[in-house]
């Protein structure tokens, strides 16, 4: 294998759409990073799961 770049920095996002957390390493699951937007906000009002604003 060929390599062709390096990781400059890791970051999970626990909640989706919330801040994240810098990783000094991890394990790579099927899935992605474990723990990384296992949890939403859900506006209770009209079930729309918040979005990070842009």
């Amino acid at each position: 294998m060929t390599p062709f770049g390096h990781i400059k920095e890791i970051w999970r996002y626990p909640v989706s759409s919330m801040g994240g957390e810098g990783l000094d390493g991890t394990e790579l699951a099927e899935g992605g990073i474990p723990g990384d937007r296992i949890w939403g906000v859900v506006d209770r009002r009209d079930g729309i799961v918040a979005a990070p604003e842009s």
